[in-house]
């Protein structure tokens, strides 16, 4: 089996549900760059920045021999669907794989039965106005035909500090729930910190303005910039699993179709060779290898 792959029914509503669930329910909220890669996110009072996420197993229509997609809505509801768009991802790891490659991993205990750790990093918040502004003006000026002096001089009087750009990159669908067209998106480091700017290609129609996180407004086609971040994950001992804690990608279809006539294999799905071809890697490149499932 793959390293990543996704919750099943039996995990989230089920005898053997993820513990978390009876803490803060099957709801999940979803990272501001779920939401510019095409996630759905919920403005209803008291789900605010909620969303949509897959389940592994697909969901057999009465009357009919098909097999349909299912996911878990923003109310924390079970939802067969065959317009699956607007849907996220929050990953599942087999705990004890993480922990044997990673032995001084320490989890913080919440309850008896509930674990939270920090594993991995993606990108997830959209940064504050003010750095917005000097992240665009730190590349602008970088991409500057100048000298060296020149620069110097433009970066103290702007205030900024000097920005680059790393080896490492992420990978997105440009088509949002259709063919798997990829995007790179180059990482740039600033302060000690890490960025990539983001294009807006949201679920939302494109003269419909969205709010992140930072209480900022934006239209599909914007440029964003995104801060890399540790991802929070809940264990489940029992089950010796690990769930993201929010919905950390989207865009991505479950594969060619939205409906199966027989009964498919998750593991041969477009959304399952995502997880372990490209999420994968992005989420766990600061992180030790994990090995495969047997």
């Amino acid at each position: 089996m793959q390293n990543l792959t996704l919750p099943s029914e039996v995990e989230v509503f089920g005898d053997y549900k993820l513990k978390q669930t009876k803490r803060s329910g099957t709801i999940a909220q979803i990272t501001d760059y779920a939401i510019l890669n095409g996630g759905f996110s919920s403005n209803k009072e008291n789900l605010v920045n909620t969303g949509r996420y897959f389940l592994n197993d697909l969901y057999k229509r009465a009357f009919f021999s098909a097999y349909i997609v299912s996911y878990v809505d923003e109310f924390g509801q079970k939802v067969p669907s065959e317009e699956a768009t607007g849907i996220g991802i929050r990953p599942v790891l087999e705990y004890s794989d993480v922990l044997a490659n990673n032995p001084d991993l320490r989890p913080i205990r919440i309850d008896s039965n509930l674990s939270e750790v920090s594993y991995g990093k993606i990108l997830q918040s959209a940064v504050d106005s003010e750095l917005q502004v000097k992240l665009t003006n730190a590349k602008a000026l970088k991409e500057l035909i100048l000298t060296g002096e020149q620069k110097e001089h433009l970066k103290d009087f702007l205030h900024l500090d000097e920005i680059t750009i790393t080896d490492d990159f992420y990978i997105r669908n440009t088509k949002n729930y259709s063919s798997f067209f990829a995007q790179t998106i180059p990482v740039y480091e600033y302060q000690g910190r890490r960025f990539a700017k983001v294009k807006a290609n949201t679920c939302f129609s494109n003269d419909e303005n969205f709010t992140l996180s930072n209480g900022v407004s934006y239209k599909n086609g914007d440029d964003i910039w995104i801060e890399e971040e540790p991802v929070k994950w809940i264990i489940n001992e029992k089950n010796d699993t690990m769930i993201s804690k929010k919905i950390i990608q989207a865009g991505v279809r479950y594969d060619r179709e939205n409906y199966f006539f027989e009964e498919p294999n998750f593991f041969r799905t477009e959304l399952n060779y995502y997880l372990n071809n490209y999420l994968s890697k992005e989420l766990l490149r600061s992180e030790k290898t994990l090995t495969k499932r047997k």
